[in-house]
């Protein structure tokens, strides 16, 4: 009795059989004489690759001296870019944010001596009423950095003395503020309240080019008068000069012939060329097509810096073209991007000299080199210039119009198809040397390229001169085919059916397993692959039940363990990982919750820790972290039930919460206050710190809609708190 599936499969064997035969009779055979071409092939292809071999080896030789040559010329043009750019760099750096402040400290230094000099002399020499009006006539005609800088004199936040705007002597300043809302003068007096002198910065008005614009401002108090005397600089203005004067360094920089730099913008406009300065150069390419700047501004922003290649004049009134080698990098604040070139034509001569060598020892090979009996070695270039050919009249000549016969192509377009082709081979009809012009004889080249040179070289033989062999070469796999084919059917047919007889065992038990039946067991023993599937089979029946027992269990452990994990994560999520409580997100979710559906008797308070950084420079930030913690320890065992108590950043803490009478809040808010100046805190050191907050509150009313607007009122009268001397609470009821 045989089973489906051996019929099955005795049927795949008869069909592959089918298409098998089918294949030689309706594919093979036909294509047979021409595939016979093919044993005698490797002669014209060992010939065809003594060749290629020849080229290649000049090839790489002069890859490498190239590779070598423009290494040497890179390595060149990246130590004079250097040169340019270190000065470049230099100006750059001096534009900084940094380099202006210790620029600014060095006049204010030179001035405050000149001053404490000029006071001492006025002192001996004038009455003390005239005193103040000869140092602000000093202070009046004082300049710096070529005139453009000056100094101002405030007493408080009113004008004494402006040398730019003398309008503003005699008025209140208090007021003013810049186009971003900050009252600039008010910082002035709160900065030398606290520390004497320092930068202040803000948006203002530069005269030069009318244009709002970053100023950087630095002051200071002069105590004999009371004043506060201060000088700035806009940071564009400082950009603008240092740019300027680096167009001016790059455009008078010289090197080699005249070799010269060149400064593009992030737009391929040229801001310093000698001929193309002010010149847009994003469209403009060299006469192959290359574009030329915008590359070697594209490969400075990715990389920093690089190389680029392109042809171009190198004298001008000539079409004579040379490769050109360009080195670039890029200063990415200024969004600049400088570089320098060299041509390369010395290179690209000792290649031409060489390649013109390789061509007289080619030309010495293809003269002694014959395939079957009258084939040869061709080689051209792909625009059709025959480069090399044994017929002399041919060699030199473009035969890019020459017409494939009976193809309605060209000879050259074929041979080129052919190359991109898989077997690299073209048949065609051609003629012969002793019947010109008929062109009725087939015929194949092989064909092979070398990109370096841009030469097709090809390998070419009559195929009835390399065919005699093909009629032999067909009977003989005919009959090795029909041999094999019949002994192929007879053996799988008995294979088949002694290797399917376990596998319709395993089938009938395991559509038992499948009606429910974990009971059956396949017995199968053999020595084979058969046998260890058979094996496994039932191993895994074992497994099965085994499984089945134990599963909900381990569903039911899993699952516990999932609850704990989530627990502990969305705890993490809450709280603040340092000192436990709810972290700026869940402060947020929680306290907006009180403003929902009634907001009445709702308080919010903002605190910080008083003079916190002084606590970390002294003492080091684990230091402040203890504090941080211990205040924050404070805060929460005196927390009230219902109120929401949360870290907003660094030293700063919120609370939100409800109070019948405001007596109580405010009675609650300063215990907290007075509760935390009580501490002390010992540091690993030995060190005993005590530290204070202050406090803004605010009680909720019909101005107040969103907790936002709440801790923002509190946050205002915090720092009303810390303006006014610290360790107090600010209430606004």
């Amino acid at each position: 009795m045989f089973s489906k599936i051996y019929f099955k499969a005795l049927a795949l064997i008869a069909l592959v059989i089918a298409v098998y035969t089918g294949v030689i009779v309706f594919f093979v055979s036909p294509k047979i004489e021409e595939r016979a071409i093919h044993l005698e092939e490797k002669t014209g292809k060992a010939h065809l690759q003594e060749i290629v071999t020849v080229v290649d080896s000049t090839a790489r030789e002069l890859r490498s001296y190239e590779k070598n040559s423009i290494a040497f010329h890179k390595e060149e043009l990246k130590n004079i870019t250097d040169v340019a750019f270190t000065l470049v760099e230099k100006l750059h750096a001096s534009s900084q944010p940094e380099s202006i402040k210790k620029h600014i400290l060095a006049e204010v230094k030179i001035f405050r001596d000149n001053l404490s000099n000029f006071y001492r002399h006025s002192q001996q020499c004038d009455p003390p009423e005239d005193m103040q009006k000869v140092i602000k006539e000093f202070v009046k005609l004082y300049r710096y950095d070529g005139g453009t800088g000056y100094f101002f004199i405030n007493r408080n936040t009113s004008c004494i003395l402006h040398p730019i705007k003398p309008a503003l002597e005699g008025m209140d300043l208090v007021n003013l503020k810049d186009t971003d809302g900050k009252y600039f003068i008010r910082e002035f007096v709160k900065l030398t309240e606290t520390w004497k002198e320092g930068f202040v910065s803000y948006k203002w008005l530069n005269p030069t080019s009318k244009k709002i614009e970053d100023k950087l401002t630095y002051i200071f108090y002069f105590a004999p008068f009371d004043w506060i005397i201060g000088t700035g600089v806009y940071f564009a203005e400082v950009t603008r000069q240092t740019q300027k004067n680096a167009i001016e360094y790059v455009s008078n920089l010289r090197y080699g012939e005249n070799e010269y730099f060149y400064i593009s913008d992030y737009n391929s406009v040229l801001i310093s060329h000698p001929s193309l300065q002010g010149k847009d150069m994003s469209k403009v390419t060299d006469p192959q097509g290359i574009s030329i700047v915008p590359p070697m501004v594209q490969i400075a922003r990715e990389h920093g810096q690089g190389f680029h290649s392109y042809s171009w004049n190198k004298l001008q009134g000539t079409d004579q073209l040379y490769k050109k080698l360009t080195f670039s990098k890029h200063i990415p604040d200024w969004e600049w991007v400088i570089g320098t070139g060299i041509y390369l034509d010395s290179v690209e001569l000792e290649v031409e000299i060489k390649k013109r060598d390789l061509i007289k020892i080619l030309r010495k090979l293809l003269t002694t080199t014959k395939i079957a009996d009258t084939g040869y070695i061709y080689i051209f270039d792909s625009k059709g210039n025959m480069i090399l050919h044994p017929n002399s009249n041919i060699e030199g000549k473009n035969f890019a119009e020459l017409e494939n016969p009976g193809k309605n192509s060209f000879i050259l377009d074929d041979l080129i198809d052919a190359y991109r082709s898989r077997g690299k081979v073209l048949y065609y009809t051609w003629d012969k040397p002793s019947d010109k012009g008929n062109y009725v004889y087939e015929k194949v080249s092989w064909i092979d390229y070398n990109n370096d040179f841009d030469w097709y070289i090809c390998s070419s033989a009559y195929i009835a001169e390399i065919n005699s062999t093909a009629n032999k070469l067909k009977q003989y796999i005919w009959i090795t085919s029909f041999i094999l084919l019949a002994l192929a059917l007879v053996i799988s047919a008995y294979l088949f059916k002694k290797l399917l007889k376990p596998i319709e065992v395993l089938s009938r038990k395991a559509l038992q397993v499948k009606n429910g039946d974990l009971s059956v067991r396949s017995q199968i023993r053999v020595d084979d692959e058969i046998g260890t599937l058979a094996q496994t089979f039932d191993g895994m029946l074992d497994t099965i039940e085994d499984n089945i027992n134990t599963l909900d269990r381990k569903v039911n452990e899993r699952t516990k363990d999932l609850q704990e994990m989530n627990q502990k994560l969305d705890y993490l999520a809450s709280h603040d990982p340092m000192i436990g409580i709810f972290n700026r997100r869940k402060f947020f979710e929680l306290a907006s919750q009180k403003f929902i559906g009634n907001s009445i008797n709702l308080y919010g308070a903002m605190m910080d820790i008083d003079k916190f950084k002084k606590i970390n420079d002294t003492y080091g930030h684990p230091v402040g972290d203890l504090v941080i913690k211990a205040v924050a320890g404070t805060i929460s065992e005196h927390l009230e039930e219902e109120a929401v108590f949360g870290r907003i950043g660094g030293e700063e803490f919120a609370i939100v919460c409800r109070y019948p009478t405001q007596k109580d809040a405010m009675k609650y808010f300063e215990l907290l206050r007075e509760k935390v100046e009580q501490l002390e805190i010992m540091t690993e050191r030995g060190d005993l710190i005590q530290c204070t907050i202050s406090v803004g509150v605010v009680k909720t009313d019909k101005t107040i809609r969103t907790l936002d607007e709440l801790l923002h009122r509190a946050d205002e009268l915090l720092y009303k708190a810390k303006g006014s001397g610290r360790n107090k609470t600010i209430f606004r009821i």
